[in-house]
């Protein structure tokens, strides 16, 4: 509790974290607690894990806690169904004292002063916030060393001079290059109403289908340039679709699902919806590929992955045979390299 000038006592605000869980490496979560528990925020945090049937379990790393510490963290466990599904299922549960939500992937640590930088630029009116952040193996913040944004463009807070309130629309930014990392991301709650995680994306994209849905001109969106949050090395799903042949095919199906999926729910601008329309057209240069890839080899085509493509975006019936037509033609008369 804090005391105020006339001697009253001011609640605080009330913190819940949301941690979805599925490693195989021991230690990975203690290390994520530990630094939601290292930031001094009082009172502390929440914590909702969803041990998403993690094949080591979540309660084996909540056990080296302190008692104090461990009474502040509730486990779910749940048959698998992705880290979308895990976040619902805490979004669900969240306490009826609950202020803020934040998000920590459980591989991933907060630096000191996350919280309370969050919080406080969410108490100033604000309703989503985001921080930079320092990627595995980088000296470097996110936001340098991808060059997302130009943070000097952006005001800062009166009163707070690490936050800034961001300009513009942070849905033009989430369809080019989404400056938005989930574990650097506190949110009132009260700005999310029903919004929940697609259960459709399984690999990849469900963070950015639900930043978009949120970051609506009704949100009030703040962002700090201090790095917030280390990136760890774990058990992820996109990294580890990304160094697979089937992997890759179900990154791309989730971005043309994720930008299929914007068109479909939201009123787009005119440069939103030429951004949807360039990420369709090289999701389905890439996806030609594959299939002319593997029909080369006398390798059969990944049909579940092909069936959730052409169902997210049923135009690609026309499209993608005319797209596999012309690169293989471009292929045998000597245009184009070996797909």
């Amino acid at each position: 509790m804090q005391v105020d000038n006339g001697g009253t006592t001011a609640r605080q605000p009330v913190v819940t974290v949301i941690i979805p869980y599925y490693q195989r490496e021991a230690g990975i979560l203690s290390r994520a607690l530990a630094s939601v528990f290292m930031q001094g925020y009082e009172p502390a945090p929440t914590v909702l894990v969803i041990d998403d049937a993690s094949p080591l379990a979540a309660r084996d790393e909540v056990a080296g806690l302190t008692a104090e510490q461990a009474a502040r963290v509730v486990v779910f466990r749940q048959e698998n169904a992705g880290p979308g599904a895990a976040r619902n299922r805490g979004l669900d549960s969240l306490g009826a004292d609950t202020d803020y939500v934040a998000f920590l992937d459980s591989d991933d640590t907060w630096l000191p002063g996350h919280l309370a930088r969050a919080v406080a630029a969410l108490e100033a009116g604000h309703d989503f916030y985001f921080s930079n952040y320092r990627d595995i193996g980088s000296a470097e913040g996110g936001f340098e060393a991808r060059q997302h944004f130009d943070v000097r463009a952006h005001e800062p807070v009166p009163g707070l001079p690490d936050v800034r309130r961001y300009g513009g629309n942070l849905r033009d930014a989430i369809l080019v290059a989404c400056p938005v990392e989930t574990s650097t991301v506190v949110f009132r709650r009260s700005a999310i109403g029903a919004h929940r995680f697609r259960g459709e994306f399984r690999y990849a994209y469900e963070d950015l289908m639900y930043w978009f849905d949120l970051a609506g001109p009704e949100t009030s969106i703040v962002f700090s340039p201090v790095v917030g949050t280390q990136y760890g090395e774990g058990v992820n799903i996109y990294r580890a679709a990304e160094g697979s042949t089937m992997g890759r095919l179900r990154v791309t199906v989730g971005s043309t699902m994720f930008g299929a999926g914007v068109r479909r729910a939201h009123r787009l601008t005119a440069s939103q919806a030429a951004a949807v329309k360039a990420r369709l057209a090289r999701n389905r240069t890439e996806i030609a590929s594959h299939i002319l890839h593997r029909l080369r080899r006398r390798q059969s085509c990944l049909v579940p992955e092909l069936r959730a493509y052409v169902r997210a975006y049923p135009a690609s019936c026309v499209l993608l045979p005319i797209e596999v037509a012309g690169r293989a033609v471009r292929w045998l008369t000597g245009r184009a390299d070996n797909p």
